[in-house]
């Protein structure tokens, strides 16, 4: 059996330029060239486009330098004005876990698909020309009209939505859903926290089980830009990854889905 290792970038965005140029040099340092980019097309903390890819092509151009596939990781990533959350859950989630930042969680169907596209649109700016394979709602979550967006947007070969069951109960698992073949591929995604010294721990003795016990056929790390701030838990992520790196296959999620489907 060919095991692999799967390494993500999210929150791709010139917001966070200066530390994913850190975080690329020093993955290039222990031998992971290859990886999956989630781009947010106009990262929308004041929803004001100064952070839209188009008013940045260079940006753009190292983005496309680097030898990455991308998915579409919304469109501003926070969660759109207006709207209200329809149980005590859905607080719970988008902004206790998510820090209203889960764009997808709560727009209806139509609202989902315009995200998307306004979020292509930059993509396809000539500017910009990034091609996405495919789509992962900010912090994987959606509702069921924002998921049929995501499906029938006709962008994507691919896409990720994880319950709040997979995140905890079953301990980060991530589902990754085919959409030419409808199947699905389960594996554990590892998002650090350092911001919450509990949450940071907990995955620490996840990212142990799993690269030291678990013989699992995909291992996953994703990285935030926010994580090279924090130079303990960033080197735990390094040498978490270097240790698994040299006997496992670096795949991009495309090449995950042609191996196991």
């Amino acid at each position: 059996m060919c095991q692999n290792l799967v390494v993500t970038l999210h929150d791709v965005s010139p917001f966070f330029q200066e530390e994913l140029e850190e975080i690329v040099r020093r993955l290039h340092a222990v031998g992971v060239d290859r990886m999956n980019l989630l781009v947010v097309p106009d990262w929308g903390l004041n929803y004001d486009g100064a952070y839209s890819l188009d008013r940045h092509p260079e940006f753009a151009d190292w983005l496309k330098s680097l030898d990455c596939e991308f998915a579409q990781h919304g469109c501003h990533h926070k969660k759109p004005k207006g709207l209200r959350y329809k149980s005590g859950y859905d607080w719970l989630i988008g902004e206790q876990v998510a820090v209203g930042m889960a764009e997808l969680q709560l727009p209806g169907y139509r609202q989902s698909l315009a995200l998307l596209e306004r979020g292509q649109e930059i993509l396809q700016h000539k500017d910009v020309d990034i091609l996405t394979l495919g789509c992962v709602p900010p912090w994987w979550q959606v509702n069921s009209a924002s998921e049929r967006a995501v499906r029938d947007s006709g962008f994507f070969d691919y896409y990720m939505v994880a319950s709040a069951w997979n995140l905890f109960g079953r301990f980060s698992m991530v589902p990754i859903t085919n959409l030419k073949t409808g199947e699905i591929h389960m594996s554990r995604e590892l998002c650090f926290e350092p911001r919450s010294k509990f949450a940071d721990y907990f995955t620490r003795f996840l990212a142990y089980v799993v690269t030291n016990c678990e013989q699992a056929e995909t291992i996953r790390f994703g990285i935030h830009p926010p994580d090279i701030r924090n130079e303990e838990v960033f080197s735990y992520i390094l040498d978490s990854i270097e240790k698994v790196r040299a006997n496992r296959e670096l795949k991009t999620y495309s090449e995950l889905l042609a191996q196991v489907f």
